[in-house]
C-alpha cells in the first residue's frame, strides 16, 4: 500500500478547505492510503475549527502569519515523520478531480528521473486553465516583456509566448516548472533536493524548487491523465494590491538574486523603470510607494487578517 500525504495551507479559507481536503481523501482505496496535514497560518475565520471536523486530517495551527513556503514545509516534515512515500502540495481551493492521485502516482513513477508531477487545471466550470498555470522558467527578456507595461504587445507575438509559456497539448510532457497549487513528488526526492526554499514569503518557491530540481537533472511532468478545478486567488481576494504587487515582485527579485545573479541587477533596474514609467504616465504615487518597498524589503509583506 502506498501512503500519500497532502499538504494543504489554510489562510482564511474555511469555506473552501472540506471539499479541498475531501476531493483528495476520497480517492483512498486498499493500494492507497491518504491523509492531509492543514497548516493554518493564524487565520481569522473558522479555517481551524472546518479543518478539525475533517477524517484523516492532521492540523497545525500557526500564531502567526508564516508564510507559504514556510507552512508546506511544516507539512511536508510532519509527513517525513510519519514515514510517508509521496506527498502533494495541494492549494486549499483546489479540488482533485476523481482517479487523479493514482494517475499521478502511475505518472511519477514512470520514470525514475521524475522529480514532481503537475495535473491538467480547470476552471471551476470545467474550462480548461492548463496555459495560465504552467510557465517557463522565468529569464530577463521575459521579465522584459511580461512584468511590464510591455506585456498586451508581448502577447501578441509568438516568439516571446513561446518563451514565457509551455505550449500544452492533449499528451503529458515533461515542463520546466510545476505550479504550486498541485505538486505530486515523493520523499526521495525532495531528500536529494530539499524542501521549499523559505526566502520566499509566497510566490516563485514553486519556480525555485521547480529550477533546483531540474539543476539536479531531474525531469518534471505535466500529466493529462490527472486535473483539478482551480480558479484560484481565494486567499488573497481582500489582499491590499499594493501589497499584493510588491510581495510578488520581491519574491521575483529573490528567485533571481538566488539562481541567475548576472541578470539580477538588470531584473531589479526593470521592475524600477516600469513603475516609475507608470507614475509619470498616470501620475499615480503609489507606484513610488511600491518602489521603496520593494528595494527595501527581502519578503514582501503578507496579510495579517
Amino acid at each position: 500500500m502506498k501512503r500519500i500525504g497532502a499538504v494543504v495551507v489554510s489562510y482564511n479559507s474555511a469555506a473552501d478547505l472540506k471539499k479541498c481536503v475531501e476531493s483528495f481523501t476520497s480517492q483512498s482505496s486498499a493500494d492507497l492510503h491518504l491523509e492531509t496535514c492543514v497548516i493554518d497560518n493564524y487565520s481569522s475565520d473558522k479555517s481551524v475549527v472546518e479543518a478539525n471536523k475533517l477524517k484523516m486530517c492532521h492540523v497545525i495551527a500557526n500564531d502567526t502569519n508564516t508564510g507559504f513556503s514556510v507552512a508546506v514545509n511544516q507539512g511536508l516534515r510532519y509527513f517525513i515523520d510519519q514515514d510517508f512515500d509521496y506527498y502533494i502540495i495541494l492549494n486549499p481551493d483546489a479540488i482533485m478531480q476523481p482517479g487523479s492521485v493514482m494517475n499521478m502516482l502511475n505518472a511519477f513513477n514512470s520514470d525514475k528521473d521524475i522529480a514532481a508531477v503537475g495535473p491538467r487545471m480547470l476552471h471551476s466550470d470545467g474550462s480548461d486553465a492548463t496555459d495560465g498555470y504552467y510557465l517557463k522558467a522565468p529569464t530577463l527578456l521575459t521579465v522584459a516583456a511580461f512584468s511590464t507595461f510591455l506585456r498586451p504587445h508581448a502577447l501578441k507575438n509568438s516568439y516571446l509566448v513561446n518563451r514565457y509559456q509551455e505550449q500544452l497539448g492533449d499528451k503529458s510532457q515533461l515542463v520546466e516548472q510545476i505550479p504550486g497549487a498541485c505538486i505530486f513528488t515523493s520523499k526521495e526526492k525532495l531528500e536529494s533536493i530539499g524542501l521549499l526554499s523559505e526566502e520566499f514569503a509566497i510566490w516563485f518557491e514553486d519556480v525555485e524548487w521547480s529550477y533546483r530540481a531540474r539543476k539536479k537533472g531531474y525531469k518534471l511532468l505535466f500529466d493529462v491523465e490527472s486535473s483539478v478545478v482551480h480558479d484560484g486567488g481565494v486567499s488573497f481576494s481582500k489582499w491590499n494590491d499594493l501589497n499584493k504587487a510588491v510581495t510578488f515582485y520581491v519574491s521575483m527579485k529573490t528567485f533571481f538574486r538566488i539562481h541567475k545573479p548576472i541578470s539580477y541587477p538588470f531584473v531589479v533596474l526593470t521592475i524600477m523603470l516600469n513603475s516609475f514609467a507608470l507614475f509619470v504616465k498616470n501620475k499615480d504615487r503609489s507606484n513610488l510607494e511600491f518602489i521603496k518597498r520593494f528595494m527595501r524589503l527581502k519578503k514582501g509583506v503578507l496579510p495579517k487578517n
